[in-house]
């Protein structure tokens, strides 16, 4: 439902529309993209360089794939359907703000472990950091799945 700019404490939906499944598939992906991090740590212990290389080049693609759906599926409907300067807009707007934070810290763990970068030498700083890396995605996805994705829901129940 369209409304005039002004008449509401919502925003007008622009296209971003209710999706019944989709707290299911990004719950499904948080379970692969630790997965993803389990194998690179276990490609690491055993001094498989390209296999993790290559596991956490397909994990940084994933995770960017599902902030993307974060993004474009999830907190646009929140913005769209949550009351403006609700403590719920507010939140999501927070936890948006945090996953593009995490984003970038993935992305500098990626530019400095990868191509040919990892040694023998920064193995150990590697595992250190991809294990924080590993805990600071679990509790993100748990406080998703317990917080923010009960906020999604259809439109005329939203608030």
């Amino acid at each position: 439902m369209f409304k005039l700019a002004g008449t509401s404490n919502h925003e007008p939906n622009l296209g971003a529309a209710y999706q019944a499944h989709l707290i299911d598939l990004l719950t499904d992906e948080h379970t692969s993209l630790l997965s993803a991090l389990d194998n690179s740590r276990q490609f690491l212990a055993r001094s498989r360089i390209a296999d993790f290389e290559h596991e956490i080049k397909l994990f940084k693609g994933h995770f960017q794939a599902h902030m993307m759906a974060e993004n474009l599926k999830l907190y646009l409907y929140l913005r769209m359907s949550l009351t403006k300067g609700s403590e719920k807009r507010k939140y999501a707007e927070e936890m948006r703000l945090k996953m593009k934070e995490i984003n970038k810290h993935i992305n500098e763990f990626y530019a400095t472990y990868t191509n040919g970068r990892l040694t023998p030498a920064s193995t150990y700083a590697c595992e250190t950091e991809l294990n924080e890396l590993r805990k600071l995605l679990s509790r993100r996805f748990e406080e998703e799945e317990l917080q923010l994705y009960p906020l999604y829901k259809k439109q005329s129940s939203a608030a």
